[in-house]
């Protein structure tokens, strides 16, 4: 009754049997584990159908250094160009509304059949709107944005005025509004003319606007 026991439980266990006339018995079964095929898997990998582990290699310790060092490189050339990039994009924003509070202030003034002004301020650098009341300072932009021209100019006339009919009450030449950043990487200057068309212009070299 005992080896038919043992027979069945080794059978169960997919362990091969020694008879036990067989000189190789020694009163227990003595058994070897079936060998089980790899099962390829996608990628080139094999995988054991016994759960064992995946033929598979990581990482090694160069590759991550390697790749940390690529993304150390790329991360100081994004930050070098956004350093650079910043301060235009502040100043082209800066410039921009103030071409645009200035067109406003002259639309109000039609609307509104009376003069409208704008009046520039360098303590601290800013300015001020009738019509659409608005106060802009020119410091909440950041990169150091501010007025002055390549020549030191700051603004023509501190106050600009528009008639009911949308001209230029005063001054009665075209007045300019010049700004920069703290590189001095562009300037620009913004104004109306006597016929009130307001005009933005990027300094090219010498006295060359365009």
């Amino acid at each position: 009754m005992v080896p038919q026991i043992l027979l069945l439980l080794c059978l169960h266990h997919d362990f091969k049997v020694i008879h036990p006339n067989s000189p190789r018995w020694h009163g227990s079964c003595s058994y070897t584990k079936r060998s089980i095929p790899a099962v390829p898997r996608k990628g080139g990998c094999m995988k054991r159908r016994s759960g064992l582990r995946d033929d598979c290699s990581g990482f090694t310790i160069i590759e991550v250094i390697v790749a940390c060092v690529i993304i150390a490189i790329l991360g100081s050339i994004t930050i070098a160009g956004f350093r650079v990039w910043l301060p235009r994009y502040n100043l082209k924003n800066a410039v921009r509304e103030l071409y645009s509070n200035l067109n406003e202030v002259k639309i109000a003034a039609i609307k509104e059949h009376r003069n409208c002004s704008i009046t520039f301020s360098a303590t601290p650098d800013s300015y001020v709107t009738s019509g659409v009341t608005k106060t802009v300072t020119l410091s909440d932009y950041g990169s150091g944005v501010r007025f002055l021209g390549p020549l030191g100019e700051t603004f023509d006339t501190s106050v600009v005025t528009f008639n009911s009919r949308g001209f230029c009450e005063f001054p009665t030449a075209t007045a300019y509004a010049y700004l920069t950043n703290e590189t001095n990487s562009a300037y620009y200057r913004v104004g109306p003319t006597t016929s009130g068309v307001i005009r933005l212009e990027k300094h090219v070299s010498g006295s060359t606007w365009e």
